[in-house]
């Protein structure tokens, strides 16, 4: 009976000293022992993106004449430019803690005897083939440029417009036009205006 218990003992010890892992704590400095992998333990960073839109405005070619000509009020008369918060996101990533470094044994009797890190020491895999995914790290991307130059098509002017001798009668003009723009397309809408149209000047109408 001694014997069997003896022989249960000895059994035990053995897949005990086989199954142990061998990890040492590393302090700052520390030397790595050989046949060690280093890790870290990981800790929560909140990672806050930012999207930023710059905003960029033009006065038009009248803009000095809109309130008189055309009772407008919200004018841009002047060329400015500021930024606004478009989009604000907040997500969480894991970085390696630096007080808490680790080297583990690498060897054929350990339980862990294949061990996969990220880039930044932190472990991605015990024992498997798992891909190790890729950290980016934060960085300020920027904007996308855009065309902001400020043209005046005068194409869409008419003869009496281009012909005026003095800003201001081509701005009266120009209103003058827009208006009877506005009124032939309430006529539309209203169905007061019984013209026959195509389909494609009907929908740049309305």
């Amino acid at each position: 009976m001694n014997k069997i218990l003896l022989s249960v003992l000895l059994a035990t010890c053995a897949a005990t000293a086989v199954a142990q892992t061998n990890v040492v704590p590393l302090g700052k400095g520390s030397a790595v022992p050989q046949n060690h992998v280093v890790y870290f333990l990981p800790r929560t960073e909140i990672v806050v993106s930012v999207e930023q839109q710059k905003v960029i405005r033009r006065a038009g070619r009248f803009a000095n004449y809109a309130k008189r000509f055309l009772s407008l009020n919200d004018v841009v008369i002047k060329d400015s430019s500021f930024y606004r918060i478009a989009k604000v996101d907040i997500t969480d990533r894991q970085i390696p803690d630096s007080t808490k470094r680790y080297a583990v044994s690498i060897t054929p009797k350990s339980v862990a005897y294949k061990i996969k890190t990220d880039k930044q020491g932190i472990i991605r895999s015990v024992n498997t083939d798992i891909a190790v995914e890729t950290v980016s790290d934060s960085a300020v991307r920027g904007l996308s440029a855009a065309d902001t130059t400020s043209t005046f098509d005068y194409s869409l002017l008419e003869q009496a417009a281009l012909e005026a001798t003095s800003e201001e009668k081509t701005a009266q003009l120009v209103a003058r036009q827009i208006l009877d723009i506005r009124e032939s397309r309430a006529d539309l809408l209203s169905g007061e205006d019984k013209g026959e149209f195509d389909v494609n000047s009907l929908n740049k109408m309305l």
